[in-house]
């Protein structure tokens, strides 16, 4: 009596144990996973164990710190997603070039009214003021109103706009008075001082420290924008 075999889908004879056994030869892995499959698996978990805190951070979407390692300080995000970097102890600024520089010294006195202590603004420049130093040299009785202001050339100057209105107690005080935000004088002004003393008679230095600009920055009178 002849051996029948069976005939499997693919058109060859055997029975399911060998189509098993021709798929398991057919290819090398583990299980339901293929070589290249389980190379991908691999390769995924050792980045994640290599750089937990970058996969956290991509997956969950936790914040990722940056840390001052001796403090243990955190650096600050703003609302708008920038870092936020405040500077402390000493800062060194760009200085003003040279060329636009700006320190007059002149002389005042209470019995001429209104001292002209600088020069004329140059045509086409602006004038902007960041201190006024004034050195009170004699008053028989103090104390004395300083004002600073921006006046028309002339003896005496013809005042315009005060920039600032202080009290020096007498003889021999220095007073430095500073405008953080500038004061604008424009071309043809002066800068001027008006003392008004008890005895009538003070009789100061005054330094005017500051630097040029172009007069189109000079339009609007005000401090502390503008022109005065």
């Amino acid at each position: 009596m002849l051996k029948r075999y069976s005939r499997t889908d693919a058109g060859e004879i055997g029975g399911d144990d060998d189509a098993d056994k021709r798929r398991h030869r057919g290819g090398r892995g583990w299980g339901p996973f293929s070589g290249g499959q389980l190379a991908l698996v691999v390769c995924v978990v050792a980045v994640v164990v290599g750089f937990p805190v970058a996969a956290t951070a991509v997956i969950s979407g936790s914040n990722v710190f940056v840390t001052n390692a001796t403090t243990g300080t955190h650096a600050v995000v703003n609302s708008l997603g920038q870092l936020s970097v405040a500077a402390t102890g000493s800062v060194t600024a760009t200085p003003t070039p040279p060329s636009a520089s700006y320190t007059k010294i002149g002389g005042a006195s209470e019995a001429s009214g209104c001292n002209a202590v600088t020069v004329a603004v140059p045509a086409g420049k602006a004038l902007i003021v960041t201190s006024i130093t004034v050195d009170m040299r004699s008053v028989t009785t103090g104390p004395v109103e300083v004002l600073p202001v921006a006046a028309t050339p002339g003896t005496p100057c013809g005042l315009l706009t005060s920039a600032a209105d202080v009290s020096m107690s007498g003889s021999g005080v220095d007073q430095i008075i500073p405008f953080p935000s500038g004061f604008p004088v424009k071309a043809g002004h002066v800068v001027g001082l008006v003392m008004f003393g008890g005895s009538g008679d003070a009789n100061a230095v005054v330094t005017v420290n500051g630097y040029l600009v172009s007069s189109t920055l000079c339009t609007v009178t005000g401090p502390p924008i503008g022109c005065n």
